[in-house]
């Protein structure tokens, strides 16, 4: 990762595909990390989006772009070349810190961590593979010899970083990247075979943002439309699936992916600028990008009201047109958000999780904690304790990945960023006080409940990137299905 101003990484990052089941053994981490300082100039640059990035000028402007207003972004670098020279320049940095990720990584880490067997369908090369020999994670395949591993750069910065005559109002970080396994689903159809005999709960998939790289929009689509045959052959088999949102700045494969891919989607998550940029394409149908990063529980409840009023209108219309299709056989419609059972909203002041009443979830209050509190413990909690005698720099870094119950969260690096007194609610006019001995609050949104619950926000994070699927994963490992069976699939890019 690279922080601009201070922090400077370099990350690795695989494509991913994984299934999981709950288990009982945790999974050690397998991070490698360095730490560096870093100074810029003062001369101030413009604020400018770009979709793609074409060279350093583009890439600073699009980073100052989200830099100032605080709020994570992923981006595309075109050129493979360029895009290696820049990683070339982060590698020869002293100290720089290079550490194991990615979305699947990430989340099928924390997942088997906190109880859950993993099936990853990850195009891992050598050096990723040697971070994933517990038994209980299962890999589908790995890349030959010759092929390059994908490696992400990420930019993090501090509440208060100054860059090129600009200032950052909170901690976040910017990720860039020139994928090749992942822009093309690599592992998509090795992964569903995986799956026919691993028999997964629930099936987590990610990372779509990373197929920007593909400039061929036709082939993008077609890989997309692969995806969504993988979800209907899942949905016919009621296994049900849950996508994690990640930073857009493709706008057309945004739309592609809610077009193709949600119809069949039974679990959302996501922080305030994807929910900010779904809401906007959902009930416009335009485009929109950065958003504040610091939303009001009343702003974010109204966003909640509308996609889950969206997902219900979806329900009827797909219901309504099944019926016509048994009647005179008419084509039966696939609208997105339709099969929408479950949100698990997040963002540095609090976080959400909303159900279908008599769904298929059962009570979210106890996976909502935990996810709450693994972002305070990942992102500055206390030290981790080495589990056994003395050990080298790395195998303390190998020990990281500490289950939930067994980490702390260092009271003197947190605060609270919500008043007491809330506006949980304009449209019903609802106000509530927060108990910090009963923390959870309650509320109906249409056939939804939905449940509230304060972040301890740290003052100045040690992370910022990974956090999300930190989040995601501790809470698809905490929030249980309604059913007998006892396996959980997951699939993210």
């Amino acid at each position: 990762m690279i922080r601009s101003c201070s922090l400077l990484r370099w990350k690795k990052k695989e494509i991913s595909t994984f299934a999981l089941k709950h288990r009982r053994q945790p999974l050690p981490s397998t991070d490698v990390r360095h730490q560096t300082q870093h100074t810029t100039t003062s001369l101030v640059l413009s604020v400018r989006h770009h979709e793609r990035i074409d060279s350093l000028q583009e890439l600073q402007e699009s980073f100052v772009y989200y830099f100032s207003s605080g709020a994570a972004a992923e981006q595309r670098m075109n050129s493979s070349a360029a895009f290696h020279e820049i990683v070339a320049l982060a590698n020869a940095l002293p100290d720089v810190q290079r550490k194991v990720g990615g979305n699947a990584a990430t989340l099928a880490a924390r997942a088997s961590t906190e109880g859950c067997t993993v099936l990853s369908g990850a195009a891992m090369g050598v050096h990723m593979k040697q971070y994933f020999d517990d038994p209980m994670i299962q890999l589908v395949r790995d890349i030959e010899g010759k092929e390059k591993e994908d490696v992400h750069l990420v930019f993090e910065y501090g509440r208060g970083d100054a860059f090129r005559g600009h200032v950052s109002p909170r901690a976040n970080h910017y990720n860039l990247n020139h994928d090749v396994h992942n822009a093309r689903l690599s592992v998509l159809e090795e992964f569903e075979q995986a799956l026919e005999t691993f028999e997964p709960d629930l099936v987590v998939f990610g990372g779509l943002q990373l197929a920007e790289v593909e400039q061929d929009v036709r082939a993008r689509v077609l890989r997309l439309e692969a995806l969504a045959g993988v979800l209907q052959n899942l949905y016919a088999v009621d296994t049900p699936t849950h996508y994690e949102f990640a930073a857009v700045s493709d706008f057309g494969l945004f739309s592609d992916m809610v077009r193709l891919v949600l119809p069949w989607v039974d679990s959302i998550g996501l922080n305030e600028q994807e929910l900010f940029i779904l809401h906007h394409l959902l009930l416009t149908g335009k485009e929109s990008s950065a958003t504040t990063s610091r939303p009001t529980i009343a702003e974010i409840s109204a966003q909640l009201h509308d996609i889950i009023q969206f997902a219900k209108d979806a329900r009827e219309m797909v219901e309504t047109s099944r019926r016509e299709k048994e009647d005179d056989g008419k084509h039966e419609v696939t609208v997105a958000l339709a099969h929408l059972s479950r949100i698990h909203f997040h963002t540095l002041q609090f976080h959400v999780v909303c159900q279908r009443k008599k769904g298929i979830w059962e009570d979210p209050t106890s996976a909502l904690v935990q996810s709450a509190l693994i972002s305070s413990k990942v992102a500055c909690g206390k030290p981790p304790v080495p589990r056994s005698g003395s050990a080298s720099d790395d195998e303390n870094e190998a020990q990281l990945m500490q289950t939930s119950a067994e980490m702390e969260v260092d009271p003197e690096r947190v605060e609270m960023l919500l008043a007491r007194e809330q506006l949980l609610s304009d449209r019903q006019d609802l106000k509530v006080d927060l108990d910090p001995l009963s923390p959870v609050i309650t509320w109906q949104e249409a056939d939804f409940q939905c449940h509230l619950v304060p972040m301890l926000a740290c003052k100045k994070p040690d992370y910022t990137a990974g956090l999300g699927d930190n989040i995601s994963g501790t809470g698809i490992a905490y929030n249980r299905l309604q059913r007998t069976k006892t396996k959980t699939g997951v699939f993210a890019e």
